[in-house]
Formats: structure tokens, sequence, C-alpha cells
């Protein structure tokens, strides 16, 4: 009997722009989720949504899908950064040349080459182990929840 490759489920994380709108999501192509960027648009936060587990046709609950990087598509350049990375941020005295997270795992700094075009922002996504809790966008805000107590 042959093991079924495992499901990548749309993860419910939303983009929103530095003053409030929503990025449209262009919708889920192997392992990335898509999400058309507007012009002018330099700084983007990322924000998971609640959602109920999600399971197979055959009714197993699947693993959870999220987010290992986030790559920016643009005319004339590709720019991608880690999640797994996002304690790093720009380590140039140009950090506005540099794509950088500002706030680790949850707002994200583009840099972008071609701003006045409209763009892509593709998450590339992983399956988490069934044992092992390791979404870097929940992660963060967790470790953040503990540094208040």
């Amino acid at each position: 009997m042959e093991a079924k490759p495992l499901e990548i489920v749309d993860p419910d994380i939303c983009i929103y722009t530095q003053d409030g709108r929503k990025l449209d999501k262009l919708g889920l192509a192997a392992d990335e989720c898509c999400y058309i960027l507007p012009p002018g648009v330099q700084v983007i936060c990322l924000k998971r949504e609640e959602r109920d587990s999600v399971t197979s046709e055959d009714g197993v609950v699947l693993p959870e899908t999220i987010p290992v990087r986030v790559i920016l598509s643009e005319s004339d350049a590709v720019t991608e950064i880690d999640m797994v990375n996002a304690g790093n941020t720009a380590s140039t005295s140009k950090p506005t040349e540099v794509m950088h997270w500002i706030d680790p795992g949850h707002t994200l700094f583009l840099a972008r080459q071609s701003p006045d075009h409209v763009a892509m922002i593709s998450l590339r996504l992983t399956v988490s182990e069934p044992s092992a809790k390791s979404d870097p966008v929940e992660d963060v805000q967790e470790q953040d929840d503990q540094r208040e107590i």
C-alpha cells in the first residue's frame, strides 16, 4: 500500500498593509499561498485567522500547515526571507535596502525594487510535525506573551 503525500491546506494567514488594507489572496498553488501586493506598499503584517481543525475527505484531521518563507516576486527581482530566522533584522547601515523583519514573524519591511508596480507575495508552506508546534507566526506571539508575565 502506497503512502499518500501529506496534504497542504490553506493556512488561513491574512496579509495586511501598514494602513490596514487586507491583501487579496490568489490562492494555494503546490506549497505556496499567493497574494497580490499593490503598488506603494513597503510594509506588510501577517496574521493567522482563527479556525477549527481541517479534516480530509475520509474524516482524518490534517496536520497544520505553517509558513517557512516569504517570497516577494516583482517584475525585475525576486527576494526571499525565512520565517524560522524571523529574529534576524537588517544588519546593514542601510536597512531600507534590505528585506527584514520589523516585528519578527509578524511585520516585514519589503525593500521593494519596483514599488510603483503590482507584485506578488508568496508564503512557502510546509506541514507541521504532529507532535511539534512550530508555527513561526504563533510562536513569536507566545514568546511575546511569556515576556509580559
